[in-house]
């Protein structure tokens, strides 16, 4: 079982309500880009809302982001994983990236890719071995990354 096709819609113009009575301060801040993979995002017409939309909303983040000094922390699932790292996965979704048919969508969408200041990190719940820091690790060195690595091939953001 793989992840259906999904229907397109419209993306929301207007911010969520905040539910908590904070601010984002910059200097603790960082913006996590995760799984903006081509496989995942094929799942829906590409073409059509959400996905463009998203994408520009993202690109506007990061550069807003990179203004202000945040950091940038993309992730992404690797093509090739053992089945056991897989785990959960496997049971709700198939062999997903891993499957040799699905292993070109893990490119990440170009106009997202990673660009050297950015740190490329798998999430902290992932067991598969990586050079890739953790996304929790607090020191993450920055690392030049490439939509065509395993270890760089970040997603999803916003």
């Amino acid at each position: 079982m793989s992840i259906p096709s999904l229907p397109s819609y419209a993306m929301p113009r207007e911010p969520a309500r905040n539910r908590v009575g904070w601010r984002p301060d910059a200097r603790r801040a960082a913006l996590l880009i995760h799984d903006m993979q081509d496989d995942f995002l094929s799942k829906y017409d590409v073409t059509q809302a959400p996905i463009p939309d998203l994408i520009t909303a993202i690109v506007h983040l990061r550069e807003r982001c990179r203004d202000l000094g945040i950091p940038v922390y993309d992730t992404a699932q690797p093509p090739v994983q053992p089945e056991a790292d897989r785990a959960l996965l496997n049971d709700f979704w198939g062999p997903g990236l891993t499957a040799p048919e699905h292993q070109d969508g893990a490119r990440i969408v170009a106009a997202l890719s990673p660009r050297p200041e950015d740190t490329a990190c798998r999430p902290s719940g992932a067991t598969a071995p990586s050079s890739a820091p953790t996304c929790g690790s607090a020191r993450a060195p920055r690392a030049a990354t490439s939509s065509s690595s395993p270890a760089s091939t970040p997603t999803s953001a916003a």
